[in-house]
């Protein structure tokens, strides 16, 4: 999807371009932003629009040499940092490579661009390594850190970057946006019947997303939602003991382990939303001191498996859910209403 399809990156570009028309953009920044804002595609419209020569309207042509290279990542004045296949940090190598690279003359003659995804995953050595270039840049040089957990990245890195916060974007804004790219996808006509249907359906999207655009929309292609509730359903069913953990981690055959997280984390709110009145679930009408306190329990148990899940030395997830969905049903005569 190009960027000018993500309305929520207009205020951030045009900032952006100005800083560029001016030159007085950073040598480096912290994309503070997950995947599903779109980052990917951010940060390649920045590099074509750092190196494009015939911009057209604050953004790249998207059409010369350079913006087709950059495209396709084979662009030589740019380095792609992320972790490599089969490992679980950023290495100090990979570092230390596109510090020599940078050492060189730019292929270009502009810009020489660094892109990371997932910086927070950098080990120590790596970050060392980068402080030393964002100390001494060079001419022409941009760095670029996308990081959707940026307080993971060591205080000295953030302190040497301007931040790029996540964009908000108003849920009016989101709901026309959605209805627009949902029609788009589908070519229904919006009649008022599907437009109910519809309305009631991206309403679900914006929740179960957590109002991040892109994964709303995948939820509307897509039998996501449905698959959320099922496994919501499948934890009620864990909390009344009808459920097996065996059966809870088989979800992890369609979705990823971070998509299970958040929906379990989407079900505890839930619950603990509903815990004061009839509608709660089994095990969560906790209305007594010790029934609270053990929700609160369950609650630091969640609160340790999201810090654990990214955690820059990359955990067994499997292992880290399992253990969470243990410490549940250890959890759960606590819980039970009596």
């Amino acid at each position: 999807m190009d960027l000018r399809s993500m309305p929520w990156w207009d205020e951030t570009w045009r900032y952006l371009d100005s800083l560029i028309q001016k030159q007085k953009l950073p040598h480096a920044l912290i994309l503070e932003a997950d995947k599903w804002f779109g980052t990917d595609e951010f940060m390649l419209s920045l590099n074509q629009r750092l190196i494009c020569h015939q911009p057209v309207d604050g953004h790249a042509c998207g059409a010369c040499e350079y913006c087709q290279q950059i495209r396709h990542l084979s662009f030589p004045d740019t380095y792609h940092i992320r972790v490599e296949e089969g490992k679980r940090q950023i290495s100090v190598d990979q570092i230390r490579a596109v510090s020599n690279k940078l050492n060189q003359k730019s292929y270009s003659g502009g810009f020489r661009v660094v892109i990371f995804y997932h910086a927070e995953l950098m080990n120590i050595a790596a970050a060392n390594a980068l402080l030393k270039t964002l100390e001494e840049p060079g001419d022409d040089t941009f760095i670029l850190l996308q990081s959707a957990s940026p307080s993971q990245l060591p205080a000295t890195i953030r302190s040497r970057c301007q931040k790029l916060k996540q964009p908000s974007f108003n849920t009016e804004l989101l709901t026309q946006w959605l209805l627009q790219q949902w029609q788009q996808f589908s070519g229904k006509a919006s009649e008022k019947t599907n437009l109910d249907k519809t309305t009631i359906a991206i309403e679900a999207a914006k929740i179960a997303s957590n109002h991040r655009p892109l994964l709303a929309l995948d939820y509307l292609k897509t039998d996501k939602i449905e698959q959320r509730q099922n496994f919501h359903t499948a934890l009620a069913n864990l909390s009344d003991k009808q459920q097996s953990i065996a059966n809870i981690l088989k979800f992890n055959e369609k979705q990823d382990w971070d998509t299970l997280l958040d929906w379990t984390g989407q079900y505890l709110i839930k619950s603990s939303k509903l815990s004061v009145s009839e509608q709660a679930e089994p095990c969560f009408k906790h209305q007594e001191t010790d029934q609270k306190s053990a929700f609160v329990d369950l609650l630091d148990c969640f609160s340790r498996i999201q810090k654990e899940f990214i955690a820059t030395n990359r955990p067994d997830k499997s292992l880290l859910f399992r253990e969470f969905l243990i410490n549940w049903i250890a959890i759960l005569p606590k819980l039970s209403h009596s």
